[in-house]
């Protein structure tokens, strides 16, 4: 056989067997596979063991938490053929993706090989990474700044065939690439001191050692990062995105390549709430009662640290396996070379790359009651947008829903979010797509979006827009239901206003100005409140776009009477979001 296939752990233990079955599906049965785990429950290994008796396949097991790239290093040891897969334990395999591979690599004399990598579920669908490109500003006498660009990601896969992508690349995914074996011996080993940002890292060393790295389309994975955690699952992701382990890949990246890195921005915009979403996730109810302050300082940060502490306890001391290390005036020498080619050092999106116009998105959170005005709201908005993030908030049944735009997103799978779950898809899209969030009992007219954007393009994106909402007063303000002042949606504006509160129903945003994981907000069901105390912390003003009278309306008699229960049920939370965020205004 040309290829030997190694699977290592990623941030979970359970989805190992379900990755498995699916990659044997999807290979011949004399494939060499190896699979690395450490640290993995009883349960697991028990069924890893069930699952060798129907297809054979190597385990490396370890009694201690073993690291990706230390995995890596670990199963390469064993290969003996022309290429290697790598793969984490969380994708899921389409047929022919590997002839697919191979063949590339042999057209192409490739030393690295990306597949079209989708993430999910569902497989196949959203676009995560189509080749890539490093991304670099090098200018003499300041901090280089590199950075990635995943090619048409988070787009439909259905965006490929007009896409007409280069099979030049200079990014391969660790979630899963092929490289040829003779080449990682050239180079490597793998850098087991990177858990984050390591392809990036990889792409550098690259190019640094001139790899031809080319993209294969036809080989679609999925990586299901939207599979839920379980409890069993976060020693293992505390452990390996624990801050220590990340600050000390970010400076040991920092330091190889003398570039600059923006450690707390990483940090705090990915690294931090995903271990919270993951918790989050596994302890719903326990957040729900403690809000998200005390969810981490009491239940969260206590089982992190003893996690993190047994797997340092557990794990043998040893030098870390390191690549050659460029020297300082080697890499110097390197960026030189690239601040020299323009074709090179590119600060900018690549042509190819660019869309005739950003992504537009929308997120939709509905019920199991919106009845026939939910299909109706739908129909009026998905000529609108490239994709609906759509939300379905505890159905037993869900509605039959097979459209390219939709993405479908449930409470069974992401928690009980409520209302705040149409914002759920916005912690799938990317920096400078506008993201609509919308109702279900709302007609949106034909213009509705491109009115927006309108708005947004004049204001620079730096403002969130809307067509209803509410003013609070600064003083002798008590109650949120009796002293707010609502501009309703069906109202005319002969020009804009500036507004306190949006109404979910018709916010719009650009992702460059505001962008976060709804997983984390301490309350539900509150979208409004909960999204104007955002925005002016950040310091994103909101306001209403000019309109005529009526261009926007219910589709049905707005049930009040079940609105005003809410209210009154609810005032004293809403009162109490309302004077957090009088509070920030008066602040800025």
């Amino acid at each position: 056989m040309k290829t030997t296939l190694i699977v290592v752990q990623r941030e979970r233990f359970t989805s190992i067997i379900e990755s498995l079955v699916s990659l044997f599906s999807t290979i011949a049965l004399d494939v060499p596979v190896i699979v690395v785990e450490g640290g993995s429950p009883q349960s697991i290994l028990m069924n890893l063991k069930k699952l060798q008796v129907t297809r054979p396949f190597e385990i490396i097991s370890l009694p201690y938490m073993v690291l990706p790239q230390e995995a890596r290093n670990l199963g390469f040891e064993r290969v003996a053929t022309e290429y290697v897969v790598f793969a984490d334990n969380d994708i899921s395999y389409e047929p022919g993706w590997l002839g697919a591979l191979e063949r590339n690599a042999t057209e192409n004399s490739s030393d690295l090989v990306a597949p079209l990598i989708c993430i999910g579920p569902p497989n196949a669908t959203t676009i995560h990474h189509a080749g890539g490109h490093l991304l670099m500003r090098v200018e003499e006498n300041k901090p280089h700044h590199i950075s990635e660009q995943h090619q048409l990601n988070d787009q439909s896969i259905t965006a490929l065939p007009s896409a007409q992508l280069p099979v030049g690349n200079e990014i391969v995914e660790f979630h899963c690439f092929l490289a040829r074996t003779d080449y990682i011996r050239k180079i490597g080993p793998l850098d087991e001191r990177l858990i984050t940002r390591e392809q990036i890292d990889f792409g550098l060393r690259s190019k640094y050692h001139k790899g031809r790295v080319t993209f294969e389309q036809s080989a679609v994975v999925t990586y299901m990062a939207s599979n839920i955690f379980l409890e069993i699952d976060l020693p293992y992701l505390s452990f390996r995105w624990s801050d220590r382990l990340s600050l000390e890949s970010l400076d040991h990246l920092k330091t190889t390549w003398g570039i600059e890195i923006n450690r707390d921005g990483l940090m705090n915009s990915w690294i931090r709430p995903h271990r919270l979403g993951a918790y989050k996730s596994c302890y719903t109810r326990q957040f729900d009662e403690l809000g998200q302050d005390r969810f981490i300082k009491e239940l969260m940060t206590p089982l992190e640290q003893a996690a993190v502490a047994q797997a340092y306890a557990t794990r043998p001391s040893r030098q870390p396996r390191l690549p050659s290390e460029p020297t300082p005036d080697q890499a110097q020498q390197f960026f030189a070379q690239i601040q020299n080619d323009p074709l090179e050092n590119k600060a900018f999106q690549p042509a190819f790359l660019k869309r005739s116009k950003p992504m537009v998105c929308a997120g939709m959170s509905t019920t199991p009651r919106s009845g026939a005005t939910f299909w109706q709201a739908l129909k009026s908005l998905l000529p609108q947008v490239d994709r609906l993030y759509l939300f379905l908030d505890r159905f037993e049944h869900s509605p039959r829903l097979d459209h390219e735009k939709i993405v479908i997103l449930t409470s069974e799978y992401f928690g009980d979010l409520r209302s705040n779950g149409k914002l759920l898809g916005l912690s799938m899209t990317s920096p400078g797509t506008y993201y609509f969030t919308v109702n279900d009992d709302i007609h949106y007219p034909a213009d509705y979006c491109q009115r927006m954007i309108d708005h947004l393009q004049s204001r620079g994106h730096s403002v969130a827009v809307g067509v209803d909402g509410a003013r609070l007063p600064t003083d002798g303000f008590n109650s949120y239901r009796a002293d707010r002042t609502d501009i309703h949606l069906s109202s005319s504006l002969p020009l804009p206003v500036a507004i306190d509160v949006l109404g979910s129903g018709t916010t719009a945003f650009n992702t460059s100005a505001l962008n976060f994981d709804v997983r984390a907000w301490r309350t539900r069901g509150m979208v409004d409140l909960s999204f104007a105390c955002l925005a002016e912390r950040m310091g994103v003003p909101r306001e209403l776009i000019a309109r005529e009278e009526n261009w926007l309306e219910y589709l049905d008699v707005k049930p009040e009477s079940s609105m005003e229960r809410r209210m009154i049920q609810d005032d004293a939370v809403l009162t109490s979001l309302a004077r957090e965020l009088i509070k920030a205004r008066q602040g800025h």
